[in-house]
């Protein structure tokens, strides 16, 4: 085997090289050491203990406490409506009728089938009191009497069937005339004259005198808000100076399927001939105070489902994060119910650009 040879001009090389790397790393290394994240400019708050009266406020609609949808309780042709949309009505009056020809008809034909069953009960009467005679005196036997008695039944019994359908005819025409039962206001109408209508089909819509409501539409999450409060006020736009009250009369136990808002309805306590049924209402619910700490929802930072603050050290101006645990929302702002206390200095604009530990740079606090 042939030994192998060193040259000394590659070894100087090879010397060099390894000189020339080190150095270089060397300087990376020191640039890296040098390099530093840069100062953030960030607007901070002094949290402090606040007396807060929570609030809600929603827009909402006057409506009676009961509406109904008065109807024909027979199908027909409508030939006259006494009554318009904003009509006040009255028990006893005409609203609406029917061409009864046909149920005049039928209010016939029962009398005649009544007239018929009269008859033969009349027959069957004389029948049986012969038969009963002819009983008496031998000439017949049991089983003729029984059954001259049978068919006087019988006709008794037919009697009282037409006699029940004349009268369930003389209320089906009587039906083609609708009247309404109480006081109300016609609040919209589903038909006119001229137009085939079934048994039961609403024909108006009406909302009824006396107790008034407010119904609004609140989401999932303030429900529990809703249902606390301490007070509820009602303004009303066209009645401008003018305040209710009200209390919570109904929640809704499901959400509508498409808004996904749950329905309310809402009592009103003062309400006087001035409010009408259809107009616009701002309801506000409130709560009763307390002191807490409260931020603006800016200064909330998280990755996970924990909520996080930025808190500054006042010292170093270095920033960390906190967990804290959030309360109702006031506004743009949210209360905080623990992680914080009054004196820190909390970040409130720039928390999504922040790092744990690095130095910002304070504008001037919010007053």
């Amino acid at each position: 085997m042939k030994p192998l040879t060193f040259t000394p001009g590659v070894a100087v090389v090879a010397v060099l090289l390894s000189l020339g790397l080190t150095g270089c790393l060397e300087e990376a290394g020191q640039a890296e050491q040098t390099r530093e994240e840069p100062v953030r400019l960030v607007r901070v708050e002094t949290a402090s203990s606040q007396a807060l009266t929570p609030s809600l406020s929603f827009a909402g609609e006057v409506k009676a406490r009961y509406e109904s949808q008065p109807g024909f309780r027979v199908s027909g042709k409508l030939i006259t409506r006494d009554v318009d949309v904003g009509d006040a009505i009255k028990p006893g009056e005409v609203l609406a009728k029917l061409d009864d020809k046909d149920l005049k008809l039928q209010v016939d034909a029962a009398k005649a089938s009544l007239s018929r069953a009269q008859a033969e009960y009349r027959l069957a009467e004389q029948n049986y009191n012969r038969y009963q005679d002819l009983q008496e005196r031998g000439v017949i036997s049991r089983a003729e009497y029984d059954q001259a008695a049978t068919t006087l039944e019988s006709a008794r019994q037919a009697v009282s069937a037409a006699s029940a359908q004349l009268d369930q005819a003389r209320n089906q025409l009587g039906y083609a005339t609708l009247v309404a039962d109480y006081d109300g206001v016609v609040s919209a109408v589903n038909a006119e004259v001229g137009q085939v209508l079934s048994a039961g089909q609403p024909l108006l819509y009406v909302e009824r005198s006396g107790e008034r409501e407010i119904e609004i539409d609140v989401p999932e999450q303030q429900r529990e808000q809703i249902q606390n409060a301490d007070q509820i006020d009602v303004s009303l736009w066209a009645l401008p100076g003018r305040e209710y009250q009200a209390r919570l009369r109904e929640l809704a136990p499901s959400a509508d399927p498409v808004t996904r808002t749950y329905a309310v309805r809402l009592s009103l306590l003062n309400a006087d001939e001035a409010v009408k049924p259809g107009m616009t209402a701002s309801v506000t619910f409130n709560h009763a105070g307390g002191d807490a700490i409260v931020l603006p929802l800016s200064a909330l930072y998280t990755k996970t489902d924990q909520p996080q603050v930025w808190r500054v050290d006042v010292e170093s101006n270095t920033v960390q994060p906190v967990d804290v645990n959030t309360g109702e929302l006031v506004g743009n702002h949210v209360t905080i119910a623990g992680g914080i206390s009054p004196g820190d200095k909390i970040v409130t604009a720039g928390a999504n650009l922040l790092i744990p530990g690095q130095k910002v740079r304070l504008m001037e606090e919010k007053p």
